[in-house]
């Protein structure tokens, strides 16, 4: 697997015991598996390898940055792979999965770095059903780690805002030695920024359908209980009891231990799937995009909702919860506020498809391209 290389990468100097192959994975910023077949960090400081479509990445959480081929990466270029002394270094550019204060201990001589650290989401705020099950250290070592940087990014308002807000509640679970918590919120708001995510779309209008053709609903997220797939599937269940006809189209990545309730919504649903599971490539992954009518999600946990933009970018329609980054993202029009008006505004449409195939979604895809994000990621890290 080849790839642009970013600038030198630190790790193999790190202690690789229990970490097999660790030194050897791909230069990107960022250490989590795609949602709904987004590609992470294209055309972004991390570039992308030449894995298959659709492939997850799992990469180091960091990576060392020389300025003077930042432009060059940010293009989406390659570079030949030059021996460099690292004094050439001047960005330390880290994924919020890092814990940046072990990273400086272990290698005090990155210290000197401007150190940015990336947040694509924050464990301070993640769904549990009871606070004794949240993992303090997770959220301790990104609080941490905020201290640590120089600057602190963030890829929704929303990410920010509800970060900053959870602070003093995580600090005060620290049994003792707690550090004030509005100075600790105020050092980090001072170096925070929003930055979003930059999406690859080619903006698509609806192709024309039979109005006898059924409703083509999409939902296009990761297989987890944050994502609430039972509440998407007990909608589902209702609109299928009442006689109403629709198809649907499951995408998505699966892991080896699923909610049960997909188990059970594959059999009660069987007569109205077109497509169930993760798209085996990233072209196909588009072509069930272009067959949907609307886009849904449920979700209890989203940040930024990549792969929400990539179904609109395709011709879909948006029908978001009223809550987490939806309303900073998407217009009024395409939220709903409890699961009766979700449930209520699909079943119009099952009845009436050409209602939501005539209808415009009032947000401007090119906010969130990289045309228009690359200077200020160009910005950031030179």
């Amino acid at each position: 697997m080849g790839m642009p290389p970013m600038g030198h990468h630190f790790f193999p100097r790190l202690p690789m015991a229990g970490l097999p192959g660790f030194s050897a994975q791909l230069r990107s910023g960022w250490q989590y598996s795609l949602s709904g077949n987004a590609e992470v960090l294209r055309n972004t400081a991390g570039a992308v390898s030449n894995r298959p479509s659709g492939a997850p990445v799992i990469a180091p959480a960091a990576t060392a940055i020389n300025p003077a081929n930042a432009s060059a990466l940010l293009a989406g270029g390659s570079e030949e792979e030059e021996e460099e002394e690292e004094e050439d270094e001047q960005v330390l550019f880290a994924s919020s999965t890092l814990n940046l204060c072990e990273l400086i201990g272990l290698r005090p001589d990155l210290d000197r770095l401007k150190k940015i650290l990336y947040f694509h989401e924050n464990q301070l705020v993640y769904p549990v059903k009871k606070q004794k099950d949240r993992d303090f250290q997770y959220g301790y070592n990104q609080i941490l780690s905020c201290l640590v940087a120089d600057v602190v990014v963030f890829n929704s308002q929303y990410n920010l805002e509800s970060f900053l807000r959870e602070m003093p509640r995580h600090i005060k679970l620290q049994p003792d030695h707690r550090p004030d918590p509005h100075s600790l919120v105020e050092n980090v708001r001072a170096k925070a920024r929003v930055l979003y995510f930059p999406v690859n779309i080619a903006h698509k209008t609806r192709s024309p359908k039979d109005a006898l053709e059924p409703l083509q609903i999409i939902w296009p997220h990761r297989w987890e209980h944050d994502k609430d797939p039972a509440t998407m599937f007990k909608v589902l269940f209702a609109l299928a009891e009442a006689g109403l006809n629709f198809r649907i189209c499951v995408l998505g990545q699966s892991f080896t231990e699923n909610p049960p309730i997909f188990t059970e919504a594959r059999q009660r649903l069987a007569n109205f799937i077109t497509h169930w599971g993760y798209a085996e490539s990233r072209d196909k992954y588009w072509e069930l995009l272009h067959t949907g009518d609307v886009v849904v999600s449920t979700a209890h946990h989203e940040f930024f909702g990549v792969a929400m933009l990539e179904a609109v970018g395709a011709g879909c329609f948006p029908i978001c919860p009223n809550r987490l980054v939806y309303p900073e993202i998407f217009p009024q029009e395409c939220l709903y506020n409890t699961t009766q008006q979700l449930q209520k505004s699909l079943a119009q449409w099952c009845a009436r498809p050409q209602l939501v195939r005539s209808k415009k979604v009032n947000l401007d895809l090119n906010t969130f391209s990289w045309a228009t994000l690359k200077q200020q990621y160009s910005d950031l890290l030179t």
